[in-house]
């Protein structure tokens, strides 16, 4: 039987943040770096422990054991350094865990089906409105569609070769409110394979910097379309 979502979740998050001033030898903080969010979660009761092992680590967390494994004696080295310097806990200190995730889901559930009611009522009434003026906007149509398909392909056309100039010159320009930003190529490195080097070079992890995750939200469930959407 595999982990649960929420341990196996944050066994996956190799980003544990590590201020640089801590007195950690190059494998605790490589441990840390990997182990640190499932770590503080067990310590924290953030996610409960599901063996007699991470029974122990927890108790050694709270001070009633001595440590004695490797991740015990790192856990306990940097919470005592971390307590001195007055940092504060991590992003697991709060206990949060899936079932506060799964309540902020039925709430946003019950607005997205509020808000789909709403813009099916917008809709329904915008297109009475248009029936009124159709006639007038098809004429209007009809007289300037060639006309805009022309002006918007010829624009089209300079563009692309405003920026293959520019691209030959190598730097920005402006003109006349046009602003036409020159980009050097991006400079890319194998993640995976960087992490796999850092596994026998962990010096490398000095240079390593993690931005903020992010999040994006799908809608695909049937089940949010209000019965007025249904209906159409």
């Amino acid at each position: 039987m595999g982990l649960p979502i929420d341990h196996a979740a944050l066994l996956r998050q190799h980003d544990f943040v590590l201020p640089a001033d801590m007195e950690l030898d190059e494998r605790e903080r490589l441990l840390l770096l990997r182990y640190g969010r499932w770590l503080e979660a067990l310590a924290t009761g953030a996610i409960r422990a599901l063996t007699p092992e991470q029974e122990r680590f927890v108790r050694v967390a709270h001070g009633s054991e001595e440590p004695r494994t490797d991740f015990e004696h790192a856990w306990i080295k940097f919470s005592k350094q971390r307590a001195r310097s007055g940092a504060t806990e991590g992003p697991y200190s709060s206990c949060v865990g899936p079932l506060e995730v799964f309540s902020c889901l039925e709430q946003l559930a019950e607005a997205k089906r509020y808000a789909n009611e709403i813009h099916v009522e917008y809709e329904k009434r915008r297109a009475a409105v248009l029936e009124q003026v159709r006639a007038q906007l098809e004429a209007l149509d009809a007289e300037f569609r060639e006309m805009l398909r022309e002006a918007d392909d010829e624009v089209g056309r300079l563009e692309g070769k405003v920026k293959e100039t520019v691209r030959a010159v190598g730097e920005s320009v402006t003109y006349e409110g046009i602003r036409v930003v020159y980009m050097r190529g991006r400079v890319t490195w194998d993640n995976r394979g960087l992490s796999r080097y850092a596994e026998t070079h962990p010096e490398v992890l000095e240079y390593r910097r993690v931005g903020n995750p992010s999040v994006s939200i799908r809608y695909t469930a049937e089940e949010l379309k209000s019965e007025s959407n249904k209906a159409l």
